[in-house]
């Protein structure tokens, strides 16, 4: 238990702090689409948890998506357990750990507001002395079909479909 608490004392220094957030997603027509969004993260009381303000990248779209999340110690998987609400009503549940080689991941499962249910794995690398974080997004599983899947449009009406997303965080605070 030690270990996974350590883990989360080491996955929130790592985050306490405002980030800006880059992201890309392979648009129509071998087109890239880019998005720009933002987090602030702080501890809440006594380091037993992390609460986050997010405004998410949306791609091919002028609204913007609002997050907030907690990540807590998860005794019943020992991983760090992060949920989220946005404000289009999808809900998040990630389990966070560290893999054999030290490197930092998630599964994640999304409940969309229109009933559809999203898995996918996430990947993170840490660089420039931990100012700069890479997520990659992958393996993303929309109602046990393998995304991007053809013609699905978003609970909010955005495209493309699901398909992989790299994320670049720059911490800026």
């Amino acid at each position: 238990m030690a270990i996974a608490q350590n883990n989360l004392l080491e996955w929130g220094s790592l985050w306490v702090g405002s980030w800006s957030i880059q992201g890309a997603i392979a648009g129509d027509g071998g087109k890239i689409l880019v998005a720009n969004g933002s987090h602030t993260i702080r501890w809440g009381s006594d380091q037993t948890f992390l609460i986050a303000d997010c405004i998410m990248p949306v791609f091919d779209s002028s609204t913007g998506l609002s997050m907030r999340w907690t990540a807590v110690f998860d005794s019943a998987t020992g991983t760090i357990k992060q949920t989220s609400v946005d404000s289009d009503g999808t809900t998040e549940v990630a389990f966070i750990s560290k893999d054999a080689n030290g490197l930092w991941g998630w599964q994640q499962t999304r409940s969309f507001p229109n009933g559809a249910t999203e898995t996918n794995v996430s990947t993170f690398t840490i660089s420039n002395g931990g100012k700069t974080v890479t997520q990659n997004v992958t393996n993303r599983v929309l109602q046990g079909a393998t995304q991007p899947l053809a013609g699905y449009t978003s609970a909010t009406g955005a495209s493309p479909s699901l398909g992989d997303v790299c994320y670049v965080l720059t911490k800026t605070a």
